[in-house]
């Protein structure tokens, strides 16, 4: 409605949010609503995460999926990872076909894992393959699968799985094709790479990975 496209194509200030907090709280089933929320709070200088409205939403509205997802991402955000982890496994019991709560899940373990106290790490990086290998099924073979997995195990140090999946990611072309490579990942693949080869000192194949795929 008319209400709907002001706020998203006005200005982002404080005055725009608490409308659209107002929105949100009388539409909590509808899912553009949720969107534009989403939308403004990510614009919103500073980027900051508001817990205190949408835990009070959620306790209002427990079944909500789009609140139960906004709250993952927002424990994600304040580096709650294992009430982040806890909010993502509750979308998924009830949208099991979702594959970015899946990946959302194994990001946050990524974050717990990637903590030098952490304990029983093993257990943990056996977590996130299971979670990955699931991602990998329900998302489908594609440029972006296996660039955000080859991300995962390059966040890991664990470099060998990396370069594998990001040169399994350069054998497919962007989702989206436009004329200014606006999904294409290859230039994100290529650094990559190239960091990975300049940290063993292999110059040769770091050079390579630039100038094929970043050199203008």
């Amino acid at each position: 409605n008319v209400e709907f496209l002001c706020l998203k194509a006005g200005p982002v200030n404080d005055n725009v949010y608490h409308l659209v907090r107002n929105l949100v709280s009388d539409n909590t089933e509808n899912h553009q609503a949720w969107n534009l929320y989403n939308y403004i709070l990510t614009r919103m200088k500073g980027a900051g995460v508001d817990l205190r409205f949408t835990v009070r939403a959620l306790m209002k509205n427990p079944n909500s999926i789009p609140l139960s997802i906004l709250n993952g991402n927002e424990r994600l955000i304040s580096s709650t990872y294992t009430q982040a982890v806890a909010e993502y496994m509750d979308v998924f019991k009830k949208m099991p076909d979702n594959d970015m709560v899946i990946l959302c899940s194994a990001i946050s373990l990524l974050h717990i894992a990637s903590n030098a106290h952490v304990v029983r790490k093993n257990n943990l990086i056996l977590q996130i393959t299971s979670l990955l290998n699931v991602y990998r099924e329900m998302r489908g073979e594609c440029q972006e699968t296996y660039y955000n997995i080859g991300r995962a195990w390059n966040q890991m140090n664990i470099q060998f799985a990396a370069v594998h999946y990001y040169k399994k990611a350069l054998e497919f072309p962007a989702a989206v094709i436009d004329d200014k490579g606006t999904f294409d990942l290859r230039r994100e693949i290529a650094y990559n790479l190239s960091r990975i080869y300049m940290r063993s000192n292999n110059y040769d194949y770091a050079r390579y990975y630039i100038e094929r795929y970043c050199v203008i």
